[in-house]
């Protein structure tokens, strides 16, 4: 047990020491390691030792770039480490939103923010086609509530940039649901893309298709259609003989 502790302890001192170096999280335990729990624990100690809330912010968006790494690399084939990344990559922001209310200089940090987050976004869309199904409410929900903090960052520090992101993020999430529609579309019918018994899945049928980010819903038109009435579409109706 003595031996055990030391080899521990060993372990969390270099990782601090690594962390001073090259501050980012080391990328020597997989995420599809029973291990992994100890790099969590030594970016926990990095984070710890950040001392100014701007490093932190610097700290935690190297290990949101990190996440999304792991994502595309052990992520396409295995639900539980996708699910598990996105909700590490998703708390990171929740952390990011509180440490960016509290900077002296919330505009130079707000434009970082959201140009990595832009740029993470868009990654996440397509790791969203690549990993197995059963993980993308994980991805999904780790783009929505990623960029909520994002916006409200962004309101406090450049509120005229905050619209500006929501549309962009809206884009991005539309794009990656219609892309999600063809695919069933596509599998739903012949190799020959004619249908066979069934048709297409409305765009809300589709799972997640109907949380869009909901960042924009205070500018929606009046008569009730906003970005994510505009995204649904009806489905195709069944060809004649198949009800």
């Amino acid at each position: 047990m003595k031996k055990y502790i030391s080899v521990l302890i060993l372990f969390l001192m270099l990782g601090f020491f690594s962390t001073q170096t090259t501050h980012a999280a080391g990328d020597f335990l997989k995420p599809t390691s029973s291990f992994y729990f100890l790099q969590s624990w030594k970016e926990s100690i990095g984070l710890f030792f950040s001392f100014s809330k701007e490093s932190k912010l610097n700290y935690l968006d190297e290990l949101n770039n990190k996440r999304i790494s792991e994502l595309q690399d052990y992520g396409s084939n295995d639900a539980q480490t996708a699910e598990m990344l996105a909700k590490k990559y998703e708390d990171n922001y929740q952390k990011i939103g509180a440490l960016a209310a509290e900077v002296t200089d919330k505009t130079q940090i707000a434009e970082k923010i959201e140009s990595n987050s832009l740029a993470q976004q868009e990654t996440l869309a397509k790791v969203y086609a690549q990993v197995p199904e059963q993980a993308q409410s994980a991805i999904l929900n780790a783009e929505i509530n990623s960029s909520k903090n994002v916006s409200a960052v962004l309101a406090d520090a450049a509120p005229e940039k905050a619209q500006d992101y929501s549309n962009q993020v809206q884009e991005i999430q539309k794009a990656q649901m219609v892309g999600k529609a063809s695919k069933v579309e596509k599998e739903s019918g012949n190799e020959d893309g004619s249908p066979e018994g069934r048709g297409p899945k409305a765009l809300n049928a589709i799972k997640g298709g109907n949380d869009l980010n909901p960042i924009n819903n205070e500018n929606n038109n009046a008569d009730g259609q906003g970005s994510q009435g505009r995204m649904q579409q009806a489905p195709m109706q069944a060809p004649a003989g198949q009800n």
